[in-house]
């Protein structure tokens, strides 16, 4: 997967109407302004389903997800109306997605953690296009976490 494709996702949107994309911006920028910023770490790999064939390697947080899930419950709290799935929040970046399934052995993931420092000072609002072999996510809106000192 490209770099430029790395991303966490707070809540997934699906499909809009371009007339329904300004009033989520809103929502979304006070939804979470009054959220500080903060630093993570990203962690261990993953994969998606955690049994059996995989779909998607990941990369999870070693520090930070309490905060990541805080700032993924403000978004989903002030846009709730407008959600069309409500899977758990699993905090992890995608970094690679097959499209068959594949068998992984026991060692695939067992990789050191990458501990590498974030500073999560924004939320980002995609347009994704879907393509091959890549999906393009165009940035709509970068929103600032304005809110009181930053926690770690």
């Amino acid at each position: 997967m490209p770099a430029e494709n790395l991303h966490l996702t707070l809540t997934f949107f699906g499909w809009l109407p371009p007339e329904e994309v300004d009033p989520i911006r809103a929502r979304l920028a006070t939804s979470v302004a009054s959220a500080a910023p903060f630093a993570a770490r990203l962690g261990a790999a993953g994969r998606f389903p955690e049994r059996g064939k995989a779909r998607v390697l990941w990369v999870g947080f070693a520090a930070g997800a309490d905060a990541l899930a805080d700032l993924a419950d403000r978004v989903r709290a002030g846009l709730a109306d407008r959600l069309r799935e409500d899977r758990p929040f699993r905090p992890h970046i995608t970094v690679a997605r097959a499209t068959r399934p594949v068998r992984l052995t026991d060692d695939a993931l067992a990789l050191a953690p990458l501990d590498t420092g974030v500073a999560v000072e924004a939320v980002t609002l995609f347009r994704s296009h879907p393509g091959s072999p890549h999906p393009l996510y165009e940035p709509i809106a970068h929103l600032g976490l304005e809110g009181g000192s930053a926690a770690g």
